[in-house]
């Protein structure tokens, strides 16, 4: 058994929000108001992470940002539709790795018999063995790896964002039968 692993959602708004000349996505996106990292995810749904509740970064008397000197306003002005306040240039709070993924439990079983038959040889024994891999036949899905960024430029999210792309970690049920000679 295992916890999942951690997920990072980002935007794909800007690749470079702070100038740092990175050709990596580094757009964090911030939480909804009303949601927490908790309720963000939906366990036992195939649309593992709740899109509505990440958005783009807005500047407040908090962030100490001015939105009209100091925020990319080609993103309001792209989207009417979006409040004026909005920074595509400023990372939001979501904390990196806050988000845990799906996670892992998985039983296997190996049942043996040995028996010693003396009318053969002094030496020889018979073993029987049934194993068995994911005797529960629980799926664990995999994190979603594909589908990480929540934002496009257009105020909307990404299909497929945080839907459950990947096969499972473990196969289903598996039983295998043995017998072993020994001589």
């Amino acid at each position: 058994m295992s916890d999942g692993v951690p997920i990072w959602p980002l935007t794909g708004l800007n690749s470079d929000p702070l100038g740092q000349i990175n050709q990596e996505p580094m757009s964090i996106p911030d939480l909804a108001p009303g949601c927490t990292t908790q309720n963000a995810v939906q366990p036992g749904n195939l649309q593992y992470i709740k899109p509505t509740c990440f958005i783009i970064p807005v500047a407040s008397a908090n962030s100490g940002i001015n939105p009209q000197t100091q925020c990319d306003q080609s993103l309001v002005l792209a989207n009417p539709g979006l409040n004026p306040n909005t920074c595509g240039n400023l990372l939001g709070h979501l904390q990196r790795n806050s988000i845990i993924g799906p996670g892992l439990i998985n039983v296997d079983l190996s049942i043996t018999k040995d028996t010693h038959i003396k009318k053969i040889s002094e030496n020889f024994d018979v073993q029987f063995r049934a194993e068995f891999f994911n005797v529960l036949n629980r799926t664990n899905f995999s994190p979603p790896s594909d589908n990480l960024l929540v934002l496009d430029p257009g105020p909307g999210t990404v299909d497929g964002f945080g839907a459950l792309d990947q096969p499972t970690q473990v196969p289903m049920r598996e039983i295998q039968f043995a017998l072993k000679l020994v001589w």
